[in-house]
This record gives C-alpha cells, structure tokens and sequence, in this order.
C-alpha cells in the first residue's frame, strides 16, 4: 500500500490559493490507483480550504502531527489546556512578540504592533468563510492548537522560547515568524501514527506500507527525512532540497503532476 503526504502552500497551491488543474488531477489519478492521498500540514483541519480538501484526499494530518483525521474520523487531537494557553499568550505579551493562535473553531490574533495589510486581508477571508476571528486574547477558558508568533525589533523572543521550552518547540520560518509547536508532534509523528492506523484498518503489516513526502519548506523537513521516499518542489529552499530522493519541478510547471508521474503513482 502507498501513502502519499504532501504538504499545502507550495506544493498544492500558491501564495494566492490557486491549484493547478495538473495537480487535481494527479492526486485524483494517484487515488484512482489505490494511493492512500493524505494532507500532512501546518494548517488545522478547518482552516484547509475546501478547493484543496475536497480534491481527493482520505487524510488529513493537520497542526504538525497534533491533529489526525482518517475517512472523516478524528483519529487524533492534542492540544495544551486553558491555563496553559493563558500563561502562552501572557509570556507572548510580555515578550512583545505578536501572536497568532489557530484552533478548528477559528483564530485569534494578539499584537503589540500594527497589522499588517496581508493580515487583515486572511483575516477578512476567514470571517467570510464563517470562521471564528478574535482579535485579542479571550480572559479565561480559550485554547488553541497551535501559534504561530512574530518577533520585531522590539520583541525578546529568546526569553520566550526558554519560558516555553518543554511544552512548545520552535520552527523558524522566516522574517522573524516562528511556527511553536506541541513537543512530541511533528509531521513525522503524524506521519507514523496514520501509518500504523492504515495498516491496521486494511489488515496488514506496516512494512507493507510505503511512504512518499512531497514539500517544499523548513517545516516539512521531518516529513521528508520520515518517508521512504522523500519528494521536494523546484524552486525550494537548497538546505530543504538536499533531503530530496527527487526533486521536481515548480508548481505552476506541473510539479506535482511530474513526481507522481516520475515514481508511477499516476
């Protein structure tokens, strides 16, 4: 049995949320053939759009391993307590760094500076979408998934990285963001966890099951060294495309279409 895990921004869509028809229809084909197509990404479930969702996919591992969904079945969810997500979001202010937390019911943004225009523009999408958007930290009760936070000149991001160290673990993306999540969970843990749940749904053993990865970030690098066949998009980070067994071309040239057509998936 194959299993396929690919990642979202880059590898399924573009900064403007476009899907080449080349990819819709590799995943489709690739389903088509018996590959079991599966999500593995940053984003909670909820916050996956539906002209990605509905392509094809039979699995979703979602928030960085935290949360698993199998055939429309929640296979697994963790996130911290309330009073975790308070004392989170308390050491995020005092550190002046500006944090963005994401659960399935939504997002809360909590800032110390001015938002900027690509902000309030995905803001604006997810209350359109009927999404549950806060702009500051709820009092009492609120959790969340996972956050990401941005640090600025201002900002003291490696007193909050020790204060948090433990629960949260950092992945530096870029331009001062860095993605925190739970210890413990990564796409490589929720790569193994749908592994073992496939193979037991299907009644065979997990050596039968052959994994490939298809990114093109830092935070796709646990998947990529988890797979047995690890797939990295052109045009991607060099440090990123020396994990690759194969490196494809870029998405608007039918990347996609090409690594599942280069393995004969498709």
């Amino acid at each position: 049995m194959n299993i396929i895990f690919f990642d979202i921004d880059g590898t399924i869509d573009d900064e403007h949320g476009r899907v080449p028809e080349s990819a819709v229809f590799a995943v489709r084909r690739a389903a088509e053939r018996g590959a079991v197509c599966a999500i593995n990404s940053g984003r909670p479930f909820s916050h996956i759009v539906p002209q990605v969702r509905d392509i094809g996919f039979s699995a979703f591992v979602c928030s960085i391993g935290q949360h698993i969904v199998l055939d429309g079945k929640c296979v697994q969810r963790l996130r911290p307590t309330a009073e975790q997500a308070k004392r989170v979001a308390a050491l995020a202010r005092e550190c002046r760094l500006d944090a963005y937390y994401e659960s399935e019911e939504g997002l809360c943004l909590d800032v110390c500076h001015p938002i900027g225009d690509g902000m309030l523009r995905q803001l604006a999408e997810f209350e359109e979408r009927g999404l549950s958007v806060l702009r500051s930290f709820p009092e009492e009760g609120y959790r969340f998934d996972k956050f990401c936070v941005w640090s600025k000149e201002d900002s003291s991001p490696q007193a909050f990285f020790s204060a948090v160290d433990g629960l949260f673990y950092p992945i530096h993306r870029g331009g001062g963001m860095t993605e925190m999540v739970l210890c413990g969970c990564s796409k490589a843990s929720g790569m193994a966890i749908l592994k073992r749940e496939l193979a037991a749904l299907r009644g065979i053993d997990e050596s039968a099951v052959v994994t490939f990865a298809i990114g093109d970030s830092p935070n796709d690098e646990t998947m990529l060294r988890a797979a047995d066949h690890p797939i990295v998009m052109g045009g991607s980070d060099p440090k990123v495309a020396a994990l690759a067994e194969f490196v494809t071309d870029t998405l608007w040239n039918d990347g996609l279409y090409k690594a599942l057509d280069h393995y004969g998936l498709i």
